[in-house]
């Protein structure tokens, strides 16, 4: 299994990447590997060597990390439980496991037992449920969000609180499938807080597109229904 980081925000629930690749970029451009609001466009850069892992400072201000600082330009060694602490309160954290290299996740895991052509017509079969699913929910949230907003204004924080429930009650495993939509989920309701309504939309389409085309295990079947309610909800009421 390879190593993680796990990123910690402020009023989010703890999120796990798994460290797929020797470089990974992290900041608040889109192109990161770990993109996070707020954040300058290119903080640090993670690499892979030697069997550790770097970092590299990509600011111009001192990185602090643990106990120690790294410099602008720089790099040096991030060990494993070491706390990467940013700006706003956001924090990464390094977990290693016994081999650290990174290592492409196969979503494939969840039909192991079956060859590649059966898998194949298989998953084709579940994105077929999903996508019918999907529209039925769109319309029925479409239809609730009219009339609540209607009514009662337009409540994004309540959803929102939910869609955060669900990730705080799901087993972390399935919390680290879905970390990249999740990513964009939480990108999607900062832009909707800031009145940004149409990038806010292009950042839900784009967790919609990666939950619909995950390959979630068992255990991480609910968490993904769930986070394509929310998303289906705020696509509607947008």
């Amino acid at each position: 299994m390879p190593a993680a980081i796990r990123v910690i925000v402020p009023q989010v629930p703890p999120l796990y990447r798994w460290i797929e690749a020797e470089v990974i970029r992290i900041g608040s451009k889109l192109e990161n590997e770990i993109c996070i609001a707020g954040l300058a466009s290119h903080v640090a850069t993670v690499v892979f060597r030697e069997g550790s892992y770097w970092l590299v400072n990509r600011t111009q201000e001192p990185l602090l990390v643990g106990r120690g600082v790294i410099e602008p330009g720089q790099d040096g060694i991030w060990a494993d439980g070491t706390q990467l602490q940013l700006s706003g309160g956001v924090s990464l954290t390094l977990i290693r496991h016994a081999d650290p290299r990174p290592v492409l996740v196969e979503p494939g895991r969840l039909l192991p037992a079956i060859d590649a052509p059966e898998r194949q017509r298989v998953w084709n079969r579940q994105r077929r449920r999903e996508w019918i699913c999907f529209a039925i929910t769109a319309f029925a949230v479409f239809v609730t969000g009219y009339l609540s907003r209607a009514e009662n204004g337009d409540h994004r924080r309540p959803a929102y609180d939910v869609a955060l429930r669900a990730l705080r009650e799901a087993p972390v495993e399935a919390r680290a499938e879905f970390a990249m939509a999740t990513d964009w989920i939480h990108r999607a309701y900062s832009l909707d807080q800031r009145g940004d309504s149409a990038a806010a939309f292009d950042s839900y389409r784009q967790a919609r597109e990666l939950l619909l085309h995950a390959r979630p295990t068992a255990n991480a079947r609910k968490l993904r229904q769930q986070l394509l309610q929310y998303v289906a909800l705020r696509l509607a009421t947008s």
